[in-house]
């Protein structure tokens, strides 16, 4: 007694589906939720069918696969959902098996057995060979994204390193011996063996106050001490005792400095860079890192990267 009025609600669902899945204009975001509720409730209606079916010997030819064929038909639905929400937006032919597929389940319903049976297997033979397209439609859309985003990513880093060499360039061409050392902070790297962060060092290293600069960098605030040990971490600048005091005072206020957890990584990493820069000085260095290991906690493991603490606990070995 089920199958009639199931059979009738399912076609009555999967022709409502067909309606709002074919039209040009099924990518207007104000049909997304209603084209949803058909998907997913066309989908369990036709669920309800298969097992109807299967119950009616439908999937008698499947043999002892008879699970396997419902829970493929059930598979096909969930793709279907995935499609519905514009995974595939564009596949016309795919949106159509959509609602054609269920149609097709739910009107066996109301055929007699033989019929009923050769059109279930038309249904899967529609759903095997449309789950494989869409698969394939989702990888190619997929590259053919990846491709476009690596490109963009591509111009996007050329323009940046344009906009930068061209910054740089104006920055030497009119530097003097009275051009703030401040001025340079951004054109640091965090890695001072960047070609850039050679030039930019080399330049600085001319200036007759350097010293001096550098020493009321590393005493000034975060930006400026960040930008300082950068320099300070080339060999390009001469290390003096007075510069070294400097940095291990720069490590001390950074540590003072840490209000937050996200802090904590990022101001042992920036005391271990500059810290491994002056392997002779490190023993000068110690108090001041085993202070920031105090005010930083234990390291917090992260399971894609080496931590700043963890870091910090390895240079105090």
């Amino acid at each position: 007694m089920l199958a009639y009025p199931l059979s009738i609600l399912g076609l009555l669902l999967s022709g409502g589906l067909l309606v709002q899945l074919v039209p040009a204009m099924t990518n207007n975001m104000n049909m997304w939720g209603l084209r949803l509720a058909f998907t997913a409730v066309t989908w369990i209606v036709t669920l309800m069918s298969v097992l109807v079916l299967a119950d009616r010997g439908a999937f008698a030819f499947a043999g002892e696969s008879k699970l396997g064929v419902v829970a493929l038909h059930s598979f096909w639905g969930a793709a279907c959902l995935l499609i519905a929400l514009e995974v595939a937006p564009s596949a016309l032919l795919l949106r159509m098996a959509i609602g054609l597929v269920p149609l097709l389940i739910n009107l066996a319903l109301l055929l007699p057995s033989a019929p009923a049976h050769a059109l279930v297997i038309a249904a899967l033979g529609c759903q095997c060979l449309g789950t494989g397209g869409f698969f394939l439609y989702a990888t190619a859309v997929e590259t053919k994204t990846e491709m476009a985003e690596d490109a963009a990513r591509a111009e996007r880093q050329a323009a940046e390193a344009k906009a930068y060499d061209e910054a740089l360039a104006k920055l030497l061409d009119g530097m003097n011996a009275e051009t703030p050392l401040e001025e340079f902070f951004q054109h640091t790297r965090r890695s001072s063996d960047s070609s850039r962060d050679q030039v930019v060092a080399a330049a600085i290293a001319k200036k007759p106050n350097l010293e001096a600069e550098l020493i009321a960098a590393l005493h000034g605030d975060d930006r400026a001490r960040w930008g300082a040990r950068t320099f300070v971490a080339s060999p390009l600048v001469p290390r003096t005792a007075a510069l070294v005091a400097a940095v291990s005072d720069s490590i001390l206020l950074e540590a003072g400095d840490i209000s937050s957890e996200d802090q904590k990584d990022s101001a042992a990493m920036g005391a271990v860079t500059v810290a491994e820069s002056l392997p002779e000085h490190k023993a000068a260095l110690r108090p001041a890192m085993l202070r920031l290991r105090e005010v930083t906690g234990p390291p917090v493991r992260k399971p894609d990267r080496v931590t700043g603490r963890e870091e910090l606990v390895r240079w105090l070995r």
